[in-house]
């Protein structure tokens, strides 16, 4: 993965912007807010364009949309979290956008494994490479020592 232009310069104009919405207190700033903290992906890359979210809050948003968040802002992935999925991790967008979740068997019941993301740079460009972890039930039992 290879961020375009200054990573570090945008996570601050992000920042800020999310600062200054929080700090209006207006419905139009925690609207905002919301948006951004509950809208999931869409269930594939079929799907376009913005649509209600189930959860009354947020947006499904497709993939045309991460594609486009990307270019405006000279990005190659976004990372995000907060959404069970079924291995711990899930691209969506030609990988533009990959969800990282970690509890395993969330809830106890979703039966999900818990995953992290190894970010490592490597000649001035990050890498990112899942790592996952199978609920317990799902492990196979470590052989006895000899």
């Amino acid at each position: 993965i290879r961020f375009h232009g200054n990573h570090t310069f945008v996570s601050i104009l992000l920042e800020r912007k999310l600062h200054r919405w929080i700090q209006t207190h207006s419905a139009h700033s925690i609207r905002k807010v919301a948006e951004l903290l509950w809208s999931d992906p869409t269930q594939g890359d079929g799907e376009t364009g913005l649509a209600a979210s189930p959860r009354a809050v947020g947006l499904l948003f497709g993939p045309d949309v991460v594609q486009r968040f990307c270019k405006r802002n000279k990005i190659d992935v976004v990372i995000r979290a907060h959404q069970v999925v079924k291995y711990g991790y899930e691209y969506f967008a030609n990988g533009h956008l990959i969800t990282v979740f970690s509890a395993t068997n969330y809830v106890g019941r979703h039966g999900n494994a818990g995953a992290m993301l190894e970010i490592v740079e490597i000649n001035s460009e990050l890498h990112v490479t899942p790592k996952y972890i199978l609920p317990r039930e799902q492990r196979r039992p470590s052989p006895a020592p000899p």
